[in-house]
């Protein structure tokens, strides 16, 4: 999953098309486990896909996705992930759509996720790091 989150990150800022490449690769790996069986892989799908919509400027897929990744990764007690698509559904709000609102929403549900998985040294950073959605 992190392999696959870096390479989109890495293609929001540089070499787009190699980058976007090495993420679509690592999806399709993720993809091909979810088929054989691996249902432990769905919500990484959802959140892989989230970022590979976000980049295309697919804002309405990318939505779908993240709240997609959020909702199984719960279900199937990824707590991590949970708050990891929490986090990264925060970013798109504040980055794509300049939403506050939705960003301080999502903000609030990583930090309870993340605190309820024991990161709390996570949690601390992410609430210095976004402090303006603290307030």
């Amino acid at each position: 999953m992190f392999q696959g989150l870096t390479c989109y990150a890495i293609a929001a800022t540089g070499d787009r098309r190699k980058w976007m490449k090495r993420g679509d690769a690592f999806l399709k790996k993720i993809e091909r486990w979810f088929k054989s069986g691996n249902v432990n892989t769905v919500h990484i799908v959802h959140l892989l896909r989230a970022e590979r919509a976000w980049l295309q400027g697919k804002t309405a897929e990318a939505e779908t996705q993240y709240g997609e990744a959020i909702s199984v990764a719960g279900r199937n007690g990824f707590v991590q992930d949970k708050a990891l698509a929490h986090e990264r559904f925060m970013e798109f709000h504040l980055k794509q759509q300049g939403d506050d609102y939705w960003a301080k929403y999502h903000f609030n549900k990583a930090l309870i996720a993340w605190s309820d998985w024991g990161a709390v040294a996570k949690a601390d950073h992410l609430r210095i790091a976004r402090a303006k959605l603290s307030a």
